[in-house]
């Protein structure tokens, strides 16, 4: 198999004036001739235009013993981020990213033919990801360089009366590494491995299942190591109590590390127009959740219901300080 596409755009139609009605306004007030230009911006979007074209293609051999297949893709982008005006100055930074990445895939089965385990099955991925910021000088202001590999392997259960599952493991690794006048975030490395099981009875009328993982997270930059242990596991049953009607109630446990860019980040990031901050005290974030769904319906008319709830601890999010940094707006990660 093999696609491709390619994409070709100018500045985006706007179909009105650039500015808001107050920062219009505003810049007719100045007394600066650059700052009044801006008021009259209108119908297109400065530095918008785009070009991203992207190759992929894959194989694969597929028996009675199993199967085993690859895939390869290419993806360049090249596209701009619209100016933020200052009402000071009447300039705009307008900066260009060009993105390109190169991905490699790979996936495998196997039939074990019975015993404790029916089916082996394997998954890989590779991706090498460089992105660089391009001045309006045409000059590379910031590079950023990420490559990250994931491969999980899972061992299917031979259904036993109404029991059947899983079992198996996932490895991440990444490095990332940023170097220019706005790498906001340092050099560092993220290395994951996580081990999980997923069980379930199936009664026909009745279904109860169940899942657990436990992974182990270190993150690394500079001088400073974090290191993570996160627990998660779920519970869930569902009940038919009339022909073509079920009920299911689900309860869960899950705990997340936080990633390099939540702990060290410290810089401007162009690509989100924000000057970020990480804290690299962050704990592990922590989630319970519960869900009920009713289903059932006829031949002509289906219907579903669900109601869920979640209680976060050590919540990590973006939080804007109201700050102005490199005239960028401030936002410091949070936990709460």
């Amino acid at each position: 198999h093999v696609d491709g596409s390619y994409l070709d755009g100018d500045d985006l139609r706007i179909g009105g004036p650039v500015l808001s009605r107050p920062l219009r306004e505003a810049a007719r007030a100045s007394a600066n001739p650059e700052v009044q230009a801006l008021a009259t911006l209108r119908n297109r979007l400065p530095n918008t235009a785009a070009r991203t074209w992207d190759l992929a293609g894959g194989a694969s051999v597929i028996t009675e013993g199993g199967s085993l297949g690859f895939a390869v893709s290419r993806y360049d982008s090249v596209f701009g981020i619209p100016p933020r005006f200052s009402l000071d100055t009447g300039e705009g930074e307008a900066p260009t990213l060009d993105i390109r990445q190169t991905r490699v895939d790979a996936r495998a089965e196997l039939n074990l033919g019975g015993g404790l385990f029916e089916t082996l099955r394997g998954r890989f991925g590779f991706a090498d990801y460089t992105h660089d910021e391009i001045e309006p000088d045409g000059e590379i202001g910031t590079t950023f360089l990420n490559e990250a590999l994931e491969a999980r392997l899972e061992l299917a259960q031979t259904q036993r009366g109404a029991w059947k599952g899983a079992i198996g493991g996932q490895l991440y690794i990444r490095d990332f590494n940023s170097f220019g006048e706005e790498a906001f975030l340092p050099k560092n490395t993220t290395n994951q491995f996580g081990v999980f099981t997923l069980q379930q009875l199936d009664y026909g009328a009745l279904n109860i299942e169940g899942g657990a993982r436990v992974e182990k997270t270190d993150v690394r930059s500079l001088d400073t190591r974090r290191e993570f242990t996160a627990y998660s596991g779920s519970v869930g049953a569902s009940f038919e109590f009339t022909p073509g009607w079920r009920f299911g109630v689900n309860l869960s446990h899950t705990e997340r590390a936080p990633s390099a860019e939540e702990l060290f980040s410290n810089g401007p990031h162009k690509g989100t127009q924000a000057f970020e901050i990480g804290d690299p005290t962050f704990r592990k974030e922590r989630n319970l959740g519960a869900e009920a769904v009713l289903r059932g319906g006829s031949d002509w008319l289906n219907i579903e219901l669900s109601a869920f709830y979640n209680r976060f601890r050590n919540f990590i999010y973006e939080d804007a300080t109201g700050e102005i940094e490199d005239e960028l707006p401030v936002f410091q990660f949070r936990q709460q």
